[in-house]
């Protein structure tokens, strides 16, 4: 199981960087690692090593900003998450293809600006399963597991539901262009 802390996003930045060849995209989960010697602790984020002022600085936990997300989108009430049987009321299923061949993909959105996607387990899911599948992954990333979030069985995108099967778009907002800290 991943740690809540082991992904994270670029934050929009204001002011000085270190001093890395590394190009950050916003939206990009990116994986972390805290090293630690002693007094000293750093930050290793996609092989460039941050200080963890820093870091704190430059970057936002994934899972600190899809709970925030999620609770303006209704899956999480009052800090607690949605019984299985809201999350089923809440999902906008789309299928893509058909029989055999078919995806079930479950959408969350309140515009297309914040969505989330939940992608199936198998190709051939049904509806139900898909669901299912779905509800496991929201309540193990609630409970500290990013693995459904950096194996992409659950994706950001804020361009609206894509019209074939895949993965959701992110349309850069606030700083457009990926960001390097050279």
């Amino acid at each position: 199981m991943n740690r809540k802390d082991y992904l994270v996003y670029i934050k929009e930045i204001n002011g000085g960087f270190a001093n890395t060849h590394a190009e950050f995209k916003p939206y990009t989960p990116y994986r972390c690692i805290e090293v630690s010697e002693g007094d000293n602790t750093q930050m290793l984020v996609f092989g460039c090593v941050f200080e963890k002022d820093e870091f704190d600085m430059l970057f936002d936990y994934v899972q600190d900003r899809v709970l925030i997300h999620w609770e303006t989108l209704g899956l999480i009430v009052k800090g607690k998450p949605v019984t299985k049987t809201a999350f089923k009321k809440l999902a906008d299923v789309h299928t893509y293809g058909y029989g055999k061949r078919c995806f079930n993909v479950a959408y969350f959105r309140n515009s297309k600006d914040c969505m989330y996607g939940f992608y199936p387990q198998y190709q051939g899911d049904s509806q139900t399963k898909t669901l299912q599948y779905a509800y496991e992954n929201f309540r193990a990333f609630i409970d500290g597991d990013s693995e459904p979030f950096d194996m992409k069985d659950i994706q950001f995108g804020n361009t609206g539901i894509p019209i074939g099967y895949g993965d959701l778009r992110v349309r850069y907002t606030g700083f457009d262009k990926p960001f390097s800290l050279d």
